[in-house]
């Protein structure tokens, strides 16, 4: 079983330059965690910092979908 955890920190301006009139967009600052292998029965976790690098707002509405992945 995989479980995931998704933190979000408030952007730095200096990190981020975004466009003011480009909608918003959620980039993950590292998109892929490697854990290796894992047995298919332990538990594992991982974090990504999401980042808004878009103009406008981000307003997350209804209950996200994870995806579990086996292999490359």
């Amino acid at each position: 079983m995989a479980l995931a955890a998704f933190v979000m920190w408030p952007r730095a301006e200096a990190e981020v330059a975004a466009d003011p009139s480009a909608p918003a967009r959620l980039v993950a600052t590292n998109p892929a965690v490697d854990l290796g292998r894992v047995p298919l029965d332990v538990p594992v976790e991982a974090r990504f910092a999401l980042v808004n690098t878009g103009g406008h707002e981000v307003r997350l509405i209804g209950r996200p979908t994870v995806k579990t992945l086996e292999g490359c």
